[in-house]
Order: structure tokens, then sequence, then C-alpha cells
């Protein structure tokens, strides 16, 4: 039997100028001891997605660009479902944009500035949410006769009241709002759409589940 100093595999995993002592090895354990420090964070919280960034750099373009209010404008009323089912139920006021682009036979671009309040139903482990919105929305309006159908898409922030929202717990209050819209006016004041917002905090805060509202909007212009 052989005899000597104990087997230590944690030595197998050491380069070989650290186990000779080299000096080489020395500089090495200096180099990745600098990028600790200098790294504290892991990758994943370091970096953001990319479509996550690319959100936030659009609403901040259309806030620098976009004109300001006109005198037009409408009430929003949506009850909806989250995606896993809760209830919602929101109020928002628009006020449209007093510019046009890119007019033709098929129609033209606008948009509007939109204001908004959400409840949300509470699940098993909490209370009722509340979150307060604020969006520039760009909408497509379709030339019609008498129901005019439009498509809208807008980048906005929200506040919620508390982290949970039902039996999520989405890792902070503040977060982006992405919505896509499609409905019709009917006649000069009415209006019908579908609406699908999505929230997330862009990975600035863990966890980052995000979660969506569908809703059925009907709004009245004054």
């Amino acid at each position: 039997m052989v005899r000597g100093r104990g087997f230590d595999s944690r030595r197998l995993h050491q380069i070989p100028e650290e186990r000779a002592g080299h000096p080489a090895g020395f500089f090495l354990s200096a180099l990745r001891k600098r990028r600790r420090e200098s790294n504290p964070l892991p990758c994943s919280r370091r970096y953001t997605h990319p479509m996550k960034m690319a959100t936030a750099t659009l609403f901040l373009a259309i806030f620098l660009v976009v004109p300001g209010a006109g005198n037009a404008g409408k009430l929003l009323l949506a009850p909806g479902l989250t995606g896993e089912g809760g209830g919602t139920a929101s109020v928002g006021l628009g006020l449209d944009w007093n510019q046009r682009w890119f007019e033709s036979n098929t129609g033209y671009l606008g948009g509007y500035w939109h204001a908004g309040y959400t409840w949300w139903e509470g699940g098993w482990a909490g209370d009722a949410a509340h979150a307060i919105s604020f969006s520039p929305v760009l909408v497509y309006y379709f030339n019609a006769d008498n129901w005019r159908p439009f498509i809208e898409l807008g980048v906005g922030a929200a506040l919620f009241s508390r982290q949970r929202v039902g039996d999520k717990n989405l890792g902070s209050s503040a977060h982006f709002e992405d919505r896509f819209a499609a409905g019709v006016f009917i006649g000069e004041r009415d209006l019908l759409m579908l609406r699908v917002i999505h929230y997330s905090n862009a990975g600035l805060s863990r966890p980052n589940p995000g979660i969506e509202s569908y809703s059925l909007v009907w709004g009245r212009s004054f």
C-alpha cells in the first residue's frame, strides 16, 4: 500500500501553473478576482433583453416627436381579463393629436395621448391591485363611410399600487406598457375595439413575469 498525502480532487481543477506555483498562476488568480469585483452582478442582471430595450427607446422617441393634443377627445371604458383569468376594469381619457401623417385614399396616421386607471382582481394570496398609466398611442384610421376601422399601437408607462397582481409577483410597481388594438368607429361619436396590453418591468427588477390584459373597449368622443 502506498502511503502519503490524502487525495485532493480540487487540485485536478487547477491549471498547471497554479498547481506548480508558477508566477503566471498568481497573475491569473489576481485577474479573476479583479473581474469578480468589477462585475458583482451576474450577466443576466447586467443586461436586459434587446426587445425590452427597444421598447423603452420607442417610448422615448414617440414622446419627443409627437405633437400636442387638440381639442377633441374620448372617454374609454374597458372590462377585461388577464391571461390567468382574473378580472380587470379600466377607464381612460384620450386626447387626440392635432396632426395627420401619410394621408391617402386608404386612410391616414394619427394618434392620441391616453391616461388611464385600471382595477385588477385580487388572487388567493392578496387583495385587488390598482394601476395608473400614461401612453402615446399611434392610430391608423381607414377611410370608410359608416363603419370606419382602425388599428392602434402604443408604448407607455404604468405604476401599480402593489407588486403582487392577482397571483403573480411582478417584481416591481413601475412597468412599461405595450398595447395593440383593432376596432371600428360606429357613427360619429362611438367606437368599439379589442385591446391587448402587456406590462413588464423590462428586466430592471426580479422577478419579471409580466402580465397581460385583454379588453373589450367602448369609447365615446366629445
